[in-house]
């Protein structure tokens, strides 16, 4: 994400980097999905300075609340300041044809960033993986994350067998592990 804020100090480029920054440190910091992400729209966000969420609408059109954190929030807050009055319709994201964003050109952003930022691997889903990865590394539990992460069952509790899939530790972590229990 450093790499990504640097991309916000180029003025000529601003009002187009701003958009596309907000699009993905909302994936980032919220762990959803890239058609979650193609259908918000202005009416499922609020904010302010101090708290903040979405509602998303996930697979089967099942609806969840996303608290936003602070460092999403202020992203956001740019973005409106600079896109809100000129956005086609009632969608967050919109694009050059039309009132909402789609999966493929989001997929095509990323894909730009992926190249000009030098970051092999980054994908729309790649995102969603990083953000669930970060609350369980960071001791949220498994339920919160899944709840999180629009891992349901159908009566409505997490699924956390789902979720296991996406925080599956990187080799460093396992290291890391190993060492604490080390006798040095």
């Amino acid at each position: 994400m450093l790499k990504l804020r640097l991309l916000l100090g180029n003025q000529k480029q601003y009002r187009k980097v701003i958009r596309e920054y907000a699009m993905i440190a909302l994936m980032y910091f919220t762990g959803i999905r890239v058609e979650e992400l193609c259908h918000i729209k202005l009416t499922d966000i609020q904010i302010n300075e101090r708290s903040g969420w979405i509602y998303v609408y996930g697979k089967e059109n099942k609806q969840r609340k996303i608290d936003l954190n602070k460092s999403i929030r202020k992203i956001l807050f740019q973005y409106l300041k600079e896109y809100k009055g000129s956005l086609k319709g009632p969608y967050l994201f919109d694009s050059q044809r039309s009132e909402q964003v789609t999966t493929r050109a989001m997929q095509h952003v990323i894909k730009k960033y992926e190249r000009r930022l030098n970051m092999p691997n980054l994908t729309c889903h790649a995102l969603r993986h990083t953000c669930l990865h970060n609350l369980v590394k960071e001791g949220v539990p498994l339920s919160t994350v899944a709840e999180i992460a629009g891992h349901l069952k159908t009566d409505g509790t997490p699924n956390v067998d789902m979720t296991l899939r996406y925080i599956k530790p990187s080799e460093e972590e396992k290291a890391n592990a190993m060492e604490l229990i080390s006798w040095d």
